[in-house]
């Protein structure tokens, strides 16, 4: 990955040298058409994302007689697909490009593997930034579920 888009990447923005061109040679840089699919609910997770540009829109496929809802529209210097790095489970949601071609940078579980396990101060930020996300979308999914049971009760 070439380092001026990874640099782009608000989570990385700041790093040495060092650790930008470490990175650099572990992540993988994607390009998705619009409309097409990153990852479908289901599927064993490997790998998340960073978004470089466009937008990726996140949905939910519910039960047999549901449809499928729309919960996240995220845009560049966003990450999806964190839960894979924490884990390898099954993806909670599909992903698919918006209305025009979005670049990504890709981050392979074994590759984060290899990042916690050299124990430098990156490997804690990152874990950090995904612990962080993490919280955050389970506040938010919790506060939409007691609006949802406050509704019906």
């Amino acid at each position: 990955m070439d380092l001026s888009r990874l640099a782009s990447i608000p989570l990385f923005a700041d790093l040495n040298e060092k650790q930008s061109q470490v990175l650099a040679s572990i992540l993988n840089e994607k390009s998705a058409d619009p409309g097409s699919v990153i990852f479908k609910q289901g599927e064993r997770a490997f790998s998340c994302f960073f978004i470089i540009s466009g937008q990726l829109h996140v949905t939910v496929k519910g039960e047999a007689n549901q449809p499928t809802r729309k919960v996240a529209t995220l845009g560049p210097g966003e990450m999806v697909g964190e839960l894979a790095l924490v884990d390898g489970g099954l993806r909670s949601a599909t992903c698919k490009a918006g209305d025009e071609q979005v670049t990504l940078a890709e981050l392979k579980r074994d590759d984060f593997e290899y990042i916690l396990n050299a124990g430098n101060s990156f490997a804690f930020r990152l874990l950090d930034t995904i612990s962080v996300g993490l919280v955050t979308r389970l506040r938010d999914t919790s506060r939409k579920l007691m609006m949802v049971v406050n509704a019906e009760g």
